[in-house]
């Protein structure tokens, strides 16, 4: 299973996923430079698991299709996200790919607020122009907003196996 950290800063989430579920990461992120987020996972000794990318999250430099998972800890607010982001990072998934997304200051999960739970699920279906090449997309993924425990396990496991259920 390939999954991008997207926002990675200096990987704890990374490091996390890959110590734990064994799946291969790749983390990006433009404020950290990758040769320093790479000394971190070769010191966390998951090095060979996880790679280090600096990309800007509106540019990113990824092939249509590259990832099984997306999650982005702590860092979606930075993004100054518009309406037509969602649909522009679905792109990266494969077909029934997971996003798992969590923000500073969530005391709750989203779908438990009743309050517009439903908005991203809308603003993902689409179809909308991706920014970077005008084409229409249509995502193929499940949104997720959530705590970053959560929103990282679901996104990687997102029946919770029992591996899953340990860490709960």
């Amino acid at each position: 299973m390939r999954v991008l950290d997207l926002g990675s800063g200096r990987g704890a989430t990374s490091v996390f996923l890959a110590r734990e579920y064994g799946v291969e990461v790749v983390a990006a992120d433009w404020w950290i430079a990758a040769e320093e987020a790479a000394a971190v996972f070769a010191e966390a000794g998951v090095g060979d698991r996880v790679e280090a990318v600096r990309a800007k999250a509106h540019a990113l430099p990824f092939g249509a299709e590259s990832f099984d998972a997306m999650v982005s800890i702590d860092a979606f607010e930075c993004f100054r996200t518009a309406d037509r982001y969602l649909p522009y990072l679905v792109r990266f998934l494969r077909p029934g790919g997971q996003l798992g997304f969590a923000t500073p200051a969530m005391i709750r999960e989203v779908r438990e607020t009743g309050r517009d739970a439903d908005r991203p699920a809308r603003l993902a279906a689409g179809p909308a122009p991706a920014p970077s090449t005008g084409r229409t997309t249509r995502p193929t993924g499940r949104w997720a907003a959530c705590s970053p425990r959560t929103a990282a396990m679901e996104a990687i496991d997102p029946y919770g196996t029992d591996r899953t259920a340990r860490l709960r």
